[in-house]
């Protein structure tokens, strides 16, 4: 029996051995480098080796390193936030170019409007008139030639009233117009032939420059048994005028016209277009 436990004790012990002398020999292969090349971790001196290097080297490697970690930085940086210089070129000449491009347009138009003022000056002119008799024309521009003053003639066609056309309709033929026109002598009637026009081979009963008058007629005509007609129509008609240039007569003097027509009353001037 003590045999036994004296056996067991004693194999327990050399368990025990074998295993703290498995332990310590994983943990000197741990240090170095195994069969299967996984580098060992560094020792501490190793570490402090390095470190004294890094201290110990140039100042100068340290800051060229450190300079160029900078300007690719600050140059990421400028990349995100600022456009390129080329762009910014671009986008200056173009407002150089639209600036240009208005001041060339603003004295293109200060050289225009001279013009176009210069223009609107010649183009005006006094018109003298209503001067229908060519006597009175002629006299008119002879003393305008004393002062050196070139007047010309120009007539344009204005409003001569309304008129009013009373007349009986026209017949088929001008045989049936005379034989209509010879009863009405007969009556008293003041009356005449249509020879020409839309109302040819009628007979006129009277042309009126008033309404009221043309009314009167067509009643009157109405109580004898006829059935007149009445047309309205604007007579047109000439009105002559002298033409004198702005500048010819502002040279002498614009009180020059007044005096020259101080007796005709119904000569009216006007400043208008020479056209």
């Amino acid at each position: 029996m003590v045999l036994s436990l004296v056996l067991i004790n004693v194999m327990i012990l050399a368990w025990r051995y074998i295993d703290q002398r498995h332990v310590v020999e994983s943990g000197s292969a741990l240090g170095g480098s195994d069969h299967h090349g996984v580098a060992a971790a560094p020792s501490s001196g190793a570490i402090d080796g390095s470190a004294q290097a890094a201290i110990s080297a140039p100042s100068s490697d340290l800051e060229a390193q450190t300079i160029t970690l900078l300007e690719e930085l600050e140059s990421d940086r400028v990349a995100l936030r600022t456009p390129s210089s080329s762009s910014v070129a671009s986008e200056h000449v173009s407002v150089v170019q639209d600036e240009s491009e208005l001041l060339n347009d603003a004295q293109a138009a200060l050289m225009r409007e001279p013009s176009a003022l210069a223009d609107e000056v010649e183009d005006l002119c006094y018109w003298v008139g209503p001067i229908p008799n060519k006597e009175d024309r002629d006299e008119l521009r002879a003393r305008l030639l004393e002062f050196k003053i070139a007047a010309q003639e120009k007539a344009v066609d204005v409003s001569g009233g309304w008129r009013y056309w009373v007349y009986l309709a026209p017949k088929e033929t001008r045989a049936e117009a005379a034989s209509q026109l010879a009863v009405l002598k007969k009556m008293g009637v003041d009356s005449y032939l249509i020879l020409k026009g839309e109302r040819k081979h009628g007979v006129s009963l009277g042309l009126f420059s008033r309404k009221v008058l043309a009314d009167a007629k067509m009643a009157k005509m109405q109580k004898k048994g006829w059935q007149p007609k009445m047309d309205s129509f604007e007579r047109m008609v000439k009105q002559w005028s002298l033409v004198i240039k702005k500048d010819d007569l502002d040279r002498v003097g614009d009180g020059v016209l007044p005096i020259l027509l101080k007796n005709k009353t119904e000569m009216k001037i006007n400043e208008n277009k020479c056209k």
